[in-house]
């Protein structure tokens, strides 16, 4: 589960409490006001879009769309090279769905591929 940073959660309980006041008040089925969509997607520079959706019960494809998500991003690479570190290490690398590898070192796999098909 993914934790939030003290200083980001009252603006996502802030946006949480924004859209709870909408359900609250609507009558009918109407679409979310374009405010809140564009809170939501502010939410989304800072926080993985999954999570946004769970917090304030979103559709994950919706709000995609309305962050301008398309695709899949090109997988970057940076070289690291370990060789010359004494003792332990620790790779962490997130996605933008909210999905977190750990690796470290005890055995030598093959950190390229595992990244590659981790970001694929």
């Amino acid at each position: 589960m993914d934790r939030i940073n003290s200083s980001e959660k009252p603006e996502l309980e802030a946006v949480k409490q924004q859209f709870q006041q909408w359900r609250s008040r609507r009558t009918h089925r109407e679409p979310i006001p374009r405010h809140l969509w564009e809170a939501a997607a502010n939410l989304c520079k800072t926080h993985p879009i999954t999570h946004v959706c769970h917090h304030l019960r979103l559709s994950f494809r919706e709000l995609k769309k309305r962050i301008g998500v398309t695709g899949k991003q090109p997988i970057q690479f940076m070289e690291l090279d370990l060789s010359c570190i004494s003792g332990g290490w620790q790779l962490e690398c997130d996605r933008g769905d909210g999905a977190r590898l750990r690796m470290s070192s005890g055995g030598q796999p093959p950190v390229i591929d595992v990244l590659r098909q981790f970001l694929s």
